[in-house]
């Protein structure tokens, strides 16, 4: 495998970690909305971003948070781990140049592997 090959490798690797890592760290925090009043948070979030509550972009904010359920933010929460485990692993098998990781890389990001991208 050309050294070049090898390097992009490894940055797209790093990059698929990176976004795992992210998106890890809010499921987690989606879960620390357990239990809590939903709505004060979200008018206090919209108050430290200097907001007016009263608007209609910001009260539609305020009142999806004041219907999310446990339920929901578990689904969430759910949701944001299958996909960081698929990014972290994908990281993973680039990192050590698996050619499934390359299969997988392509299928996530729509392209197929056996024609590179033309970028302009």
């Amino acid at each position: 495998m050309p050294p070049a090959h090898h390097q992009a490798l490894r940055s797209v690797a790093c990059i698929e970690a990176l976004k795992g890592m992210i998106v890890l760290i809010a499921g987690f925090g989606l879960l620390s909305f357990l239990n809590r009043d939903n709505e004060l948070y979200a008018e206090q979030i919209i108050r430290q971003l200097h907001l007016n509550p009263e608007h209609y972009y910001p009260q539609i904010f305020i009142n999806a948070m004041a219907r999310l359920e446990d339920s929901d933010l578990w689904s969430l929460a759910g949701m944001a781990a299958i996909y960081a485990t698929v990014r972290l692993v994908e990281a993973f098998g680039l990192g050590y140049q698996r050619r499934w990781a390359e299969w997988l890389a392509a299928l996530s990001g729509g392209q197929s592997p056996l024609k590179p991208a033309i970028i302009l």
